[in-house]
């Protein structure tokens, strides 16, 4: 029987060096060395793409279920949500864990998926551009079948102000649509999106507050010494909120939840 490797193919190989000379060889060897490695690089992309644990992380069926550790985080902004479930061994600094056919994690009904886009120690398990909702709730189901049921609350704060003037020279106070609580915090931007021709300074276009709480958390309140680096001119204003609370329902090893909102923008002159 002809070889299928050989037949109808030259003797040789002849393979050009550097230094004018021609190297020969075999055509077997040629394509006997060129199949294996082939078929090597198929079987590493085999493994990589059949399923497997990364190499960074612990598949949830080979740890107890008591070990388990959750991570979660909520990001609401103008254009929806991102929710990103993650789980680690023993605490906040354990290692990555990859929930194997036995575990699950949902949001708000959806079934999310591992992040395939970064590295697996910090892959989580996200939604992107979710239908924003004040209420935001994961079901963790661990490898023994066991249901963890974790909710958090993203109102975000409004500004309480239409179109308004912020003049660099004297305070202004933003009423809040709540109350900031204990456990949150809240940054204000003002932000400028047309400069003012008359405004020759070098002045920038960008600021950032933190804080800046006045009437119990209830309003925020602009100095003029917060506004020395911002040039006068059209602007847009908004607040960041975040925070963070323990979980509702946990193994020994606890979790936590984080969260953001981000307000609507509301327009502005910066004036003097």
């Amino acid at each position: 029987m002809a070889n299928i490797l050989t037949e109808n193919v030259p003797l040789n190989i002849y393979l050009p060096l550097f230094d004018g000379k021609v190297a020969i060889m075999s055509n077997r060897y040629f394509l006997e060395t060129f199949c294996m490695r082939s078929l090597s690089l198929i079987l590493l992309l085999a493994i990589v793409l059949s399923g497997c644990a990364p190499g960074d992380t612990v598949r949830s069926s080979s740890i107890d279920p008591a070990e388990i550790y959750q991570e979660y985080d909520v990001s609401r902004g103008k254009y929806g949500t991102t929710a990103v479930a993650m789980f680690r061994v023993g605490g906040p600094g354990g290692q990555v864990i990859y929930l194997t056919a036995d575990s699950q994690v949902e949001y708000n009904g959806i079934l999310l998926k591992r992040d395939t886009r970064v590295y697996a120690d910090t892959a989580g398990y996200t939604e992107y551009g979710a239908e924003s909702r004040a209420e935001n709730t994961f079901i963790f189901t661990d490898p023994a079948g066991k249901d963890y049921k974790n909710s958090v609350a993203t109102d975000p704060i409004l500004l309480e102000t239409g179109p308004l003037t912020i003049d660099r020279s004297r305070d202004i106070m933003i009423k809040l649509s709540r109350p900031v609580k204990e456990n949150e915090t809240l940054s204000t931007t003002i932000g400028l999106m047309s400069r003012d021709p008359q405004d020759k300074t070098d002045r920038g276009r960008f600021v950032k507050l933190d804080g800046n709480f006045a009437e119990g958390r209830s309003s925020i309140i602009i100095r003029p010494e917060d506004l020395r680096g911002l040039a006068s001119g059209k602007a847009t204003i908004s607040v960041m909120l975040k925070g963070e609370k323990p979980l509702d329902e946990g193994t020994p090893r606890g979790g936590r939840i984080k969260y953001d909102c981000e307000s609507a923008d509301i327009q502005t002159t910066v004036i003097n």
